[in-house]
């Protein structure tokens, strides 16, 4: 089975690069309704949640933040963290990230 796999040509077909921005594209589009994140009482839908993200990296480029820029983050798990691991890449810039208990 692997030598059948391992045979087949990588095409637009059959593969497609997975990074997080295509990794939430997708699933705002596919998982649209179902909850990408539970908090305490909080929970939120993969729809809304690439909403959030999205006005993030907005956020973050009104602040001169872009592509090649390094972003630096020290925060508790909270979904706001969750938040900054798919809004950074959208602005091109870099992350690292210390999530701490939260």
């Amino acid at each position: 089975m692997k030598d059948d796999y391992e045979a087949l040509e990588f095409s637009v077909a059959n593969h497609v690069a997975l990074s997080p921005l295509s990794f939430l594209k997708r699933a705002a589009h596919v998982y649209r309704d179902r909850p990408t994140l539970t908090y305490g009482t909080l929970t939120r839908d993969w729809s809304g949640f690439a909403d959030r993200c999205r006005a993030v990296a907005t956020g973050l480029g009104q602040l001169g933040i872009g592509k090649g820029d390094t972003v630096a983050v020290l925060s508790p798990n909270i979904p706001e963290l969750f938040e900054l691991h798919y809004a950074v890449p959208l602005t091109g810039a870099w992350s690292t990230t210390t999530a701490g208990p939260g």
